[in-house]
């Protein structure tokens, strides 16, 4: 569940079909959002003249976005929370989009973004609880628009997930191939919006251990967007589980030289691609060095905000694992 949450939350990056439209403000932020540049996107919101639901909205985006991307929902999921409650109360008030669809769309995306952060923090019934009401409102929006691509995405999405306890059924089949199916034509144009949903059908591939065409989506992803660490991590471990260990390497050494360079440095990604730097060595048998690299890594010092996050600490857990096993095999 928690998976597909995370998977939902992705498509809070827009684009609209008639009659439904944004202002144009929000394109412009999708752009900076999957470049990765959160400072800027802010910066940017700011220079614009934007009413108080809009500007919200707009930040509720990007500080999503950076959360996913830094995986630091223990540190900043309850500050995201309550400016989650601010847009509510906001969207409430508002007369000028009250009742109609972009309103609903905004509800959709907060509470979409709420129940990834709620399940992130182990509240897995206000996780559920939010999910069902993100539905709820992406099918009001698919009522006053059935072309509205994103509402379309997140609805396949969540029948994928759904269905998949069912999937050895007949009809459960069925409706996972019509999911994947809605998923794949949404995102088949080379717009910014299909660009913002294409790491979810990835993780849909992978879940299907259909390990080819995940590879092959987030190599045209990355043609676009060659720095993008959230799809890099995803190459890699595609490339890792298909036992490709040289190029799983070769990406893994480049998400870390990324990684490193970004402003504040993302620890998460850096010890994700550690991690498969020293599982390839030692797949090839060449022990010394992943020991030598366990040993490098595990002693970087690390401020007190990277320490508390959550895949810093598994993949600190993983390296010490992969240390065992070596040192078990001498």
């Amino acid at each position: 569940m928690i998976k597909y949450l995370v998977l939902l939350c992705v498509i809070v990056l827009p684009a609209f079909s008639q009659p439904l439209t944004l202002p144009t403000h929000i394109n412009e932020v999708m752009g900076y959002l999957l470049k990765q540049e959160y400072r800027e996107a802010r910066h940017y919101i700011g220079k614009c003249r934007l009413s108080k639901i809009d500007s919200l909205f707009a930040v509720i985006l990007v500080e999503n976005a950076e959360m996913i991307d830094y995986e630091s929902y223990a540190v900043n999921g309850r500050r995201f929370l309550l400016m989650c409650d601010s847009a509510r109360i906001e969207l409430q008030k508002t007369t000028e989009y009250k009742r109609t669809a972009l309103q609903h769309y905004y509800y959709a995306t907060i509470e979409g973004a709420v129940a990834v952060t709620r399940g992130k923090r182990n509240d897995f019934a206000g996780a559920l609880t939010a999910s069902n009401v993100s539905k709820k409102y992406y099918e009001l929006v698919l009522a006053s628009d059935s072309t509205f691509l994103p509402a379309q995405f997140g609805i396949a999405l969540r029948e994928f997930y759904s269905t998949t306890v069912t999937s050895k059924v007949g009809v459960g089949k069925k409706k996972l191939a019509a999911s994947v199916s809605t998923m794949k034509q949404v995102i088949s144009n080379e717009s910014s919006m299909a660009h913002s949903l294409q790491p979810s059908l990835f993780w849909v591939y992978m879940d299907m251990k259909e390990y080819g065409e995940a590879e092959q989506l987030a190599q045209r992803f990355l043609r676009a967007h060659p720095n993008n660490t959230i799809m890099m991590r995803g190459l890699v471990k595609v490339q890792m589980v298909q036992g490709n260990s040289a190029e799983s390497e070769k990406n893994a050494h480049y998400l870390m030289v990324i990684a490193d360079k970004r402003s504040p440095k993302n620890w998460s990604d850096y010890f994700s691609g550690g991690v498969a730097v020293v599982t390839s060595m030692k797949q090839e048998n060449r022990n010394a060095d992943a020991l030598k690299e366990i040993t490098r890594l595990l002693a970087l010092p690390l401020d007190a905000t990277a320490q508390k996050l959550e895949w810093v600490k598994k993949h600190k857990k993983r390296l010490r694992e992969l240390s065992e096993e070596i040192n078990a095999k001498k």
